[in-house]
């Protein structure tokens, strides 16, 4: 250990002097940065930017020389993934190379003595690709067997398989005694391989699993995000049920592309870093290593930054129809705002005409382009509403409903006074619809929901609380409504005989709160007068709750 940290500080002396700002700008953190890496502090580690680097760089006495392309490269390694990481899964805040730390100490800074955060750092990197692995049977199982597409699975797992090895060796080189930290730089290099071994290495894999990312089968014009969120659809009522069964295959998927693209780039980048010393310096590095190293610049530059290009952003031209005017039979054109005379046949079909001729309105095909990246599309996928009610449609279509349930007393109706009145139903039907005249949901897709719950041995209450519909001022044991009001009454039929007169109003509706809950009828009004009794009257609104979405 002791010949390792001479060799350090005697390397560092020259190296300082002609450092360019490619390493500060790339990879350079600070100590701080290092040692702030653990789950209680971690914006050090994620806010790693230019200004950290420019100022670390100059206390060493660096040369800095940042060009734009530098720049780019910089954010790619040490901002982008880092981020997208972190708001994508638990472990980001953990997400850093071991690299960093190594480049700290060669050149010149003070490391952690014992590594000891570095050490941390690399577990937790391993855990997620253990975390990956453990969901392994459920992603064959759903993309193999459920989603019909092997072809994204198989190139996946070979990604996934290459960059895992690469990591445990990055692991594992970054605490090994017996290296220089100039050979240690040199042989996580070498684990990319050098410029005509990059394709074998990484480059088929990574394209393929690009292409895939957008386009994973040949019959759904649906990335891979989104038709894992439709794949799950298929099986449940409410968007934020197919977003919990999707998210945690979606995180994996996120997760292993992010760990992979880092782990990538974290080669390139020692790379980099060895092809601007001077060339006294590159004749230092173990020759084994050294053959697997390309010491270009500039192809070294745009690989990096190819790996980051579609994680930043790919640029895609599509097309828009845009209306642009009308034109007649003889061929003129007609600008928009020209005024059109429409003429409707057979109630749904519209002519139009200019002047007595008639005219087509013509259309262009005018092309924009648009940015897509990994993010971006899982944003799409998983910040959609929850309340979307899409009842097992497997092409993830729906309504969205309120994020509440409304309620109402049945005693709340103002028509009950306590004397009979002969209107008394219609009046009744009046207030119960103007009161749920807010109602989104279908009464088909009540039944719907309930014969869902009913199958899991859940309640509706339960259910709409998971998918974010607030129900807490909702009384218990409340009926969700399934229809209109339903007059009762039966004067007419008892008027001959018995002089007695009935105004009764019904809805059916299914309790929220119970397990097993059917559709049942329960009375909103019971009204009456009975001559054989006195003459005596009633009217009264019987207990209960009945609610809507």
């Amino acid at each position: 250990m002791t010949n390792t940290t001479n060799t350090t500080k005697k390397t560092n002396g020259k190296v300082k002097r002609t450092f360019t700002a490619a390493l500060a700008a790339i990879m350079m953190m600070s100590t701080a940065a290092t040692i702030a890496a653990s789950a209680d502090n971690t914006q050090a580690v994620v806010n790693m930017n230019t200004n950290a680097a420019v100022t670390m760089a100059e206390k060493n006495g660096a040369v800095f020389q940042a060009d734009d392309d530098l720049l780019k490269v910089k954010d790619i390694t040490s901002g982008t993934l880092f981020k997208v990481l972190e708001e994508c899964t638990e472990y980001g805040k953990f997400f850093t190379p071991a690299l960093s730390g190594i480049l700290d100490m060669f050149i010149g800074g003070q490391p952690d003595p014992t590594q000891e955060k570095l050490d941390q750092i690399n577990d937790k990197i391993d855990k997620l690709f253990d975390r990956i692995d453990k969901l392994q049977n459920d992603l064959v199982s759903t993309m193999e067997t459920d989603m019909g597409i092997q072809s994204f699975h198989e190139v996946y797992t070979a990604f996934k398989a290459q960059t895992k090895t690469m990591r445990r060796k990055i692991s594992e080189i970054s605490t090994d005694t017996s290296l220089t930290q100039l050979d240690k730089i040199a042989k996580i290099g070498s684990l990319a391989g050098a410029y005509s071994e990059w394709d074998i290495k990484f480059e088929n894999v990574l394209g393929q699993l690009n292409e895939l990312f957008e386009n994973p089968s040949a019959t759904a014009n649906a990335n891979i995000f989104e038709l894992t969120y439709r794949h799950f659809c298929g099986q449940v009522m409410f968007s934020g049920e197919a977003i919990d069964k999707a998210k945690p295959l979606c995180d994996a998927l996120m997760q292993t592309y992010i760990a992979g693209c880092a782990t990538l780039t974290e080669c390139l980048s020692a790379q980099l870093y060895l092809a601007q010393l001077p060339k006294g310096y590159q004749d230092k590095v173990d020759s084994s290593y050294k053959s697997h190293i390309c010491l270009n610049k500039n192809d070294i530059e745009k690989e990096i930054k190819n790996i980051g290009d579609f994680m930043n952003g790919k640029v895609v031209t599509k097309t828009h129809s845009v209306f642009v005017g009308y034109v007649d039979e003889r061929g003129t054109f007609y600008p928009p705002q020209t005024k059109v005379n429409e003429v409707t046949i057979y109630g749904y079909i519209k002519v139009l005409y200019i002047n007595g001729m008639q005219v087509w309105k013509q259309m262009d095909e005018v092309p924009y382009e648009q940015t897509v990246t990994v993010k971006s599309m899982y944003d799409k996928t998983f910040n959609r509403a929850r309340n979307i009610l899409i009842n097992k449609n497997p092409k993830g279509e729906g309504y969205q409903l309120s994020n509440k349930v409304f309620s109402c007393d049945h005693t709340s109706n103002p028509n009950c006074d306590g004397k009979y009145w002969n209107n008394m139903s219609k009046l009744t039907q009046d207030w119960f619809k103007e009161k749920k005249s807010t109602q989104v949901i279908k009464y088909d897709d009540v039944r719907a929901m309930a014969a869902y719950c009913q199958s899991k041995g859940i309640t509706i209450r339960s259910l709409l609380n998971s998918v974010g519909v607030d129900t807490s001022s909702v009384p218990q044991n409340a009926n969700l409504v399934t229809s209109e009001a339903i007059d009762g009454s039966n004067g007419d039929a008892d008027r001959i005989f018995r002089e007695v007169y009935y105004e009764k109003t019904f809805y059916m509706g299914i309790n929220i709160d119970q397990v097993g809950a059917t559709e049942q009828k329960y009375q909103l009004l019971d009204c009456g007068w009975n001559l054989w009794k006195g003459g005596e009257e009633w009217n009264y609104a019987p207990g209960g709750t009945f609610c809507w979405i």
